[in-house]
């Protein structure tokens, strides 16, 4: 992990211990702290202070995607499964807590964003689907190709999405 300042100066550097890269951050809204995924959940802060890691199931299974809500009082976790296991998408509180969690994706979570006041949370996986604050699924639409990229437009009136065979 590398920290830079804005005019491209480097705050301070950390190497995850265990070998493994670093597959998702988020900054959390109005804090100087941030959430990493690898091998397990970790918070920092600026100066990479550790203040909290855990892991977020029993099984061996890195999640890819994070993303805080608006007030940065709670944040989702989505993570790839394998074989027979699911994947899972998480929401949790501030202080890592577990409110709730689903299996609904046939495919990893690859991507979240939540609508810009918070209301809504869309996802990509083998569907787009969209959730209540409350990790309620709301709506869902099937996919032909797994979905990479999800994002709500400013105005919250249309999310785009991107899989990987090319179409957005």
């Amino acid at each position: 992990i590398t920290v830079w300042t804005s005019d491209g100066k480097i705050q301070a550097q950390r190497h995850n211990a265990s070998g493994k890269g670093f597959l998702g951050i988020a900054w959390r809204p109005n804090e100087d702290q941030f959430i990493t995924l690898s091998d397990s959940v970790r918070r920092f802060d600026v100066q990479l202070h550790l203040l909290s890691a855990y892991k977020h199931r029993p099984e061996e299974v890195i999640p890819l995607c994070v993303e805080w809500h608006p007030d940065g009082e709670i944040y989702v976790i989505g993570d790839y499964g394998y074989d027979a296991i699911p994947s899972l998408l998480q929401l949790r509180k501030s202080d890592d807590s577990l409110i709730s969690q689903t299996k609904k994706s046939k495919a990893e979570y690859r991507n979240l964003d939540w609508l810009h006041d918070g209301r809504r949370l869309a996802t990509a996986s083998d569907a787009i689907r969209v959730w209540n604050a409350r990790g309620t699924l709301l709506h869902e639409i099937k996919a032909t190709d797994n979905l990479w990229g999800v994002a709500w437009s400013p105005d919250g009136k249309y999310i785009v999405t991107s899989d990987q065979a090319g179409h957005i």
